[in-house]
């Protein structure tokens, strides 16, 4: 599980942060007077004196530590672990709130997994169980060693340092047990036997538990799309495979001559040039070129002798490699950039190469999850060594300053900011329009929509961290509010 979100101990740790400049008063003949106050504050004081309004598990409750943990998908439930202050042994308790901060499974397991498909893996007095959203157990697995869900319908269990893959009522599906099994994007199971034992061996079975590969291979990549080919390795070289088991290529290519499918086709490489083949293993763009990407919204970017260009599915180029530096398309807009004497201008070019905008003063570059980007200015760095950003819309105006040592996560018209002013960066969020709405005082933060976001505060060393999390509600125009 990745750490996203944690809450921390009873007494108040002191940070320093940014002193508060108040006018004095003074008479009119007088210069005006500035008071510089210092302030240290707790991370929960901060959000106080910022007007935040954070619902913090631990003040709620009266835990001690609370950590909470990245959902499996948008619409699931937070996993939580927290540290009892009564247990006095350092002994943790896990369960699951809601995106308001309202513990709806309580903490009553010893561990305690994200949400699949509504379904979640939890431990309880040496048990391992599968529960639902609604805390109720759908799967006692005490006679296995651990018990997870592939999906709402396949568990993974794991006995004797094998695994083997049952369905709710506990129903084998797969004929075979191995050291490891998954499920992948194209709804085949793999089996990876080779973990403790070499040689490694993968194989692929349908849903119906049938053996589908006819070889033994030592990886298979999963794919994003069904139809999709995956990549296989099979004594040292890959090719690549179809859901049910044919070998489309030879297997004949190193590791890094080939790119995953994506859109029905990949890119491989012969003979050093790149070119593109189908799903069916025909080549159908030529090896013309000296690097080949993936296709990205039926656009893919090409490189031939230090320049960049673009071409479509069919081939065709679009733009010719003209590009010292260039993107993927997103959003119909790639960021490219040309040396122009001295000057390295950036531009922000549509499908036909027309540029929107373009600059020689900063670098540009995608956000990556939404229609704006992110400018850095050349040798600036913030008091860590960091660049740092400011945000851009589609037409290129700058939004805000250049204050920001990131600028990320975009969501639901947020982004995630990031400071350069802390060693452990503190996180914020401004609006799409550039408008602060949470200073950057969390340790870690995530968005939940436009309404509220999960935070964090860690005070202490590695040794001795307390943990504070809770749910911090946004103003209602958060997403709407302009500067």
């Amino acid at each position: 599980m990745m750490l996203i979100a944690s809450c921390g101990s009873t007494q108040t740790p002191v940070i320093t942060v940014p002193v508060i400049t108040t006018p004095v008063q003074s008479s009119p003949s007088e210069e005006p007077q500035v008071s510089t106050v210092p302030v240290s504050a707790s991370g929960q004081q901060l959000a106080i004196y910022y007007g935040l309004d954070v619902k913090w598990l631990n003040m709620r409750y009266g835990y001690e530590d609370t950590i909470i943990y990245e959902r499996g998908s948008k619409d699931e439930l937070f996993t939580v672990h927290v540290r009892l202050l009564r247990a006095g042994d350092g002994a943790w308790k896990a369960g699951y709130c809601d995106d308001t901060g309202e513990i709806v499974i309580p903490l009553q397991f010893d561990q305690a997994y994200s949400f699949i498909d509504g379904l979640a893996a939890v431990s309880q007095n040496g048990k391992s169980l599968i529960i639902d959203t609604t805390g109720n157990i759908v799967f006692d697995g005490s006679e296995y060693d651990f018990v997870h869900p592939l999906s709402g319908k396949f568990l993974s269990v794991y006995k004797d340092r094998k695994s083997s893959v049952v369905d709710l009522q506990g129903t084998g599906i797969l004929p075979v047990q191995a050291e490891s099994i998954g499920l992948l994007e194209n709804g085949l199971f793999i089996a990876f036997d080779g973990e403790f034992v070499q040689p490694r061996l993968a194989r692929l079975y349908d849903k119906q538990g049938n053996l589908i590969t006819k070889n033994d291979y030592e990886t298979i990549y999963s794919v994003e799309h069904e139809d999709d080919p995956m990549a296989a390795e099979r004594g040292g070289m890959w090719g690549f495979l179809d859901r049910t088991g044919r070998e489309i290529t030879a297997f004949d290519f190193l590791a890094h001559d080939f790119r995953l499918f994506s859109e029905g086709l990949a890119a491989v490489a012969q003979d050093g040039k790149w070119g593109y083949i189908d799903q069916e293993g025909t080549l159908v763009i030529p090896c013309s070129y000296d690097y080949a990407y993936s296709f990205e919204n039926g656009y893919a970017l090409v490189e031939l002798e230090g320049k960049y260009g673009y071409i479509d599915k069919d081939g065709k180029v679009l733009i010719p490699c003209i590009y010292d530096y260039a993107e993927s398309f997103i959003d119909g807009i790639a960021v490219t950039a040309k040396h122009m004497g001295e000057e390295k201008v950036y531009s922000a070019i549509d499908h036909q190469g027309n540029v929107i905008f373009e600059s020689a003063d900063f670098e540009i570059m995608h956000t990556y999850t939404s229609p704006f980007f992110a400018a850095r200015v050349p040798g600036v760095y913030g008091a860590n060594g960091n660049h740092l950003y400011a945000l851009l819309d589609a037409q290129g105006n700058r939004l805000t300053e250049f204050a920001y040592g990131g600028i990320t996560g975009y969501q639901d018209g947020l982004f995630i900011t990031y400071d350069d002013d802390s060693i452990i960066r503190k996180m914020g969020v401004i609006n799409r329009y550039g408008s602060e709405i949470v200073p950057a005082i969390f340790d870690v933060l995530e968005i939940i929509d436009d309404k509220s976001c999960i935070v964090s505060i860690i005070s202490g060393d590695y040794l001795t961290q307390n943990h504070y999390a809770g749910v911090l509600l946004l103003p209602a125009d958060a997403a709407t509010r302009r500067p």
